[in-house]
């Protein structure tokens, strides 16, 4: 398929959103002259949301780290009160 064809597809398959045009494809909707042009739309689509479920399990494990970290602070600090409160109690 030429470029000037992939300039005017791949627009209209960003129109119909990434599971209407599965759905298409799988029912065979689409030109046979297109059909490529569809498989790389959609291998394209596959690698940005690989791309973005890696970006969202890197951020939940960041905020997951992040509570880790508070809950060590928290612990810590909950030992010298209580240290703290030992010592006091018996003098």
């Amino acid at each position: 398929m030429l470029l000037a064809d992939r300039e005017k597809l791949w627009p209209k398959l960003n129109d119909l959103g990434e599971e209407a045009v599965r759905n298409k494809f799988a029912s065979n909707e689409f030109e046979s002259f297109e059909e490529d042009e569809v498989q790389e739309w959609l291998h394209r689509q596959d690698m940005i949301n690989a791309v973005n479920e890696s970006k969202e399990a890197s951020r939940i494990s960041r905020s997951a780290k992040n509570a880790s970290w508070a809950a060590v602070l928290i612990a810590l600090i909950s030992i010298i009160f209580s240290m703290y409160t030992l010592f006091w109690s018996k003098q």
